[in-house]
């Protein structure tokens, strides 16, 4: 109920909703959906029992359901031992959490007492330079960028977005059992367990960044990630001349090394020429090293002007990757330590996996920690790995997908203090407002006397807004080279996953090679990197062909106008027709007047009261490359082989007469025969085709073709190009443009 209720509120996302199986033992999944749109609740429960038909999603984890939000678990009492893991610098970005304090008062919170705290401590706002304004250009994006990786502002901007996600899961009653830090993340553990406030944390971090930007040393030195495990890593860095040593462990495939700039450099050479990936890190020092060393004594002095405490919960420390001790001294003792010290990241997380943990939490931006246990921990099959927040989501989506995933894992999550009609203390008052002002307009909605002051743009506005748009009509073309691309019943195939790939030939695999394709390579610790093609078992082996298709004898198109045609326009129309079939618009057959009164058929078109309020959307990210390709290869064709028959003849003739072997003679008079014979091979005529084929006009010619007389338009945003066409389609017919829109 209380999940239910949290629908109810929050119009943007619900956190969370349960679903059990009664039939059998009890069973749930949890589920994150827009509650703008409820069908998506049905579609995902859908979803949910065709992958459970097909595999065991109670013990085996799907990846098609995690993409899909969903989560299946087993009800348990047993409650996973929690582990919050805090990131450190290179976790930041422009606009972090600025979504989530929009919604949660304890995020605005927390980065309003930073605020208030670092204008005394450096002189600066943290919000006025992490967070963007509206109407801001990609220049001032990228100088706040910038801005926040100066290590004076990273380390206070990351700290305080740790603390407001933990404070914000504290909220609704998660709490970890365990806390760990990466480097600068370590202030964050130590503030969640006990050891001092956000106060002097931010004093801590600030300070700390301030004394080892301001030492002074002949070389600051230079960082650098090798794609490799340590003990790999380490016995090579001998061989490098100068001083250069590990200094982060951080997962079996990725170790961060610091040392003097010129070794460093020799470093990244020598393991590159191994064929192992080394990228300079850019950082303004070199980090956990004795680089670093000369800041540590006044850091020490700094540290004994704070109050330190004995730890509440068990804390692991980067330098030994053992717990804390209770004794405050040597707390700041390791604190110090750390500046100059490896981090010894694998240690910690096997130090917290033997200690009980089974559900380890990234508290803070970003999910570079999130892969760096689960590269660790791979051969623990009893654990589970979760981030909080990340750009690509959004902070809103992020944080409820964490939420389905700790109600799977048998994470009680506490509702009570997200009561907006009563107890709304975790909600940002702007965001109850507009909560409330919107459920306000949905009471009016449902029968209620409306406000007198409403204006006429609002009720415009509204009247449009409760406009029906439907899809009243789909049509696809389907791959396989055994039958034709718009066969009767390919949509039903690829709904009952019938697999139409087929392997790729040899020849086309060895063409693959000779594009010198570059091709990304995904890691899952985030060390992604590019590869040359250069082998055919790099090349794809397995893609879709497209079978018969001829315009012309399936769909009726005059011969001229689909040799005009570039291949995809071909396909456009032909999709268009059937999707108008499916909707049951039949197109009727127009005659033309003859000079002598009468009338001829002349060709098909919608009918005559729809053709003034149909529109049309043709979308397509490269529509035109085979058409430009293939006028520009004949051009040089041309070029090559400008000679008539005649002329062919000719130089064979007397090319044959210097020839005295009669055998070869007659070869080279059989080789003339079966290439060249009757074949005319003129100069390739440059005509107006080229430019019919090569302006993206799908749509003009769908509508010439139906008659359609409404708006119509190209447009392309790769990936995105159908929900806009769509989205784009839904306003013109809400804003009165036409009717209906032929989405293509």
């Amino acid at each position: 109920d209380q999940a239910a209720l949290a629908a109810v509120i929050d119009p943007t996302y619900l956190p969370s909703i349960s679903y059990q199986n009664h039939i059998t033992k009890p069973k749930h999944f949890a589920v994150t959906i827009n509650v703008e749109n409820p069908e998506k609740l049905k579609e995902k429960i859908e979803f949910f029992k065709k992958i459970s038909a097909k595999q065991d999603v109670w013990t085996t984890d799907s990846l098609h359901l995690r993409m899909k939000s969903i989560y299946p678990f087993t009800p348990s009492e047993i409650k996973p031992k929690v582990c919050f893991m805090f990131p450190g610098q290179g976790s930041q970005y422009v606009d972090m959490m600025k979504d989530l304090a929009s919604k949660y008062k304890v995020v605005q919170d927390t980065f309003d007492e930073a605020d208030r705290l670092l204008v005394d401590i450096i002189g600066q706002n943290l919000t006025d330079t992490v967070w963007s304004k509206p109407g801001e250009t990609k220049e001032q994006i990228a100088e706040r960028e910038a801005a926040i990786k100066r290590t004076e502002m990273t380390q206070p901007a990351v700290l305080t977005a740790d603390i407001a996600m933990m404070r914000l899961l504290s909220s609704f009653g998660i709490k970890p059992d365990v806390v760990m830090g990466h480097s600068l993340g370590e202030y964050a553990a130590a503030i969640a367990a006990g050891i001092f406030d956000f106060e002097n944390g931010l004093k801590a971090v600030c300070t700390r960044g301030k004394v080892m930007s301001e030492i002074r040393v002949e070389d600051n030195g230079k960082m650098a990630s090798i794609a490799a495990p340590v003990e790999k890593v380490e016995p090579e860095l001998s061989r490098v001349a100068g001083y250069v040593a590990v200094a982060n462990k951080n997962c079996p495939t990725q170790t961060v090394i610091a040392g003097a700039s010129k070794s460093v450099d020799d470093a990244i050479a020598m393991f590159t020429a191994m064929g192992i990936q080394a990228v300079q890190i850019p950082v303004s020092h070199a980090f956990h090293s004795e680089i670093v060393h000369p800041a540590m004594p006044q850091y020490r002095a700094f540290l004994d002007t704070l109050q330190f405490h004995s730890p509440t919960m068990p804390i692991t420390t980067n330098v030994t990757a053992e717990f804390y001790p209770s004794d405050p001294e040597k707390i700041k003792d390791l604190m110090v330590t750390q500046i100059s010290h490896s981090v010894e990241w694998i240690k910690q997380l096997k130090t917290t996996y033997d200690s009980g943990v089974r559900l380890f939490v990234e508290c803070g931006p970003k999910r570079v920690l999130s892969a760096l246990a689960t590269n660790t921990l791979a051969d623990k099959k009893d654990i589970k790995v979760v981030a909080s927040n990340h750009p690509k989501k959004g902070g809103i989506v992020e944080f409820n997908d964490l939420f389905a995933n700790f109600i799977s894992s048998g994470i009680h999550i506490d509702w009570t203090g997200t009561d907006i009609y009563g107890n709304h203390s975790t909600y940002n008052p702007a965001f109850v407002n507009w909560v409330t002002s919107n459920a306000s307009a949905q009471i009016q909605a449902q029968g209620q006397v409306p406000s007198a002051s409403a204006s006429k743009e609002n009720e415009d506005a509204s009247s449009m807004n409760k406009k029906s748009v439907v899809i009243s009509g789909i049509a696809a073309g389907g791959p396989g080279s055994w039958d034709k691309i718009f066969r009767e019943g390919v949509l039903d195939e690829i709904l009952s996953g019938r697999n139409m790939i087929e392997p790729v030939s040899s020849e086309i695999q060895q063409k693959q090679i000779d594009k010198h394709v570059e091709f990304v390579v995904k890691s899952p610790d985030g060390n992604h990197h590019f590869e040359r093609l250069t082998s055919p078992s790099q090349a794809i082996k397995l893609f879709a062909r497209g079978g018969a298709f001829d315009l012309e004898k399936e769909f009726g198109l005059p011969a001229k106008w689909v040799h005009s045609m570039d291949r995809s326009f071909q396909l456009a129309i032909a999709a268009g027709m059937l999707a108008l079939k499916d909707a049951g618009i039949p197109l009727v057959l127009y005659y033309k007047p003859t000079s002598t009164g009468g009338y001829l058929p002349d060709r098909w078109g919608l009918p005559a009261d729809m053709i003034d309020e149909t529109g049309v959307i043709f979308t397509s990210a490269f529509p035109v490359a085979n058409s430009m390709m293939g006028d520009l290869t004949k051009r040089v064709e041309g070029l090559l082989n400008n000679k008539t028959a005649k002329q062919v003849r000719a130089f064979c003739d007397k090319f044959i007469a210097q020839i005295t072997d009669p055998a070869l003679k007659a070869e080279m008079e059989t080789w003339y025969q079966q290439n060249f014979k009757e074949k005319e091979i003129e100069p390739q005529a440059f005509t107006s085709e080229f430019i019919l084929k090569t302006i993206i006009i799908a749509h003009c010619h769908f509508c010439q073709w139906i008659r359609a007389r409404g708006p119509a338009m190209a447009m392309s945003s790769a990936c995105a190009s159908t929900a806009q066409a769509v989205a784009i389609a839904q306003d013109w017919i809400k804003l009165g443009r036409c009717k209906r829109v032929i989405v293509i």
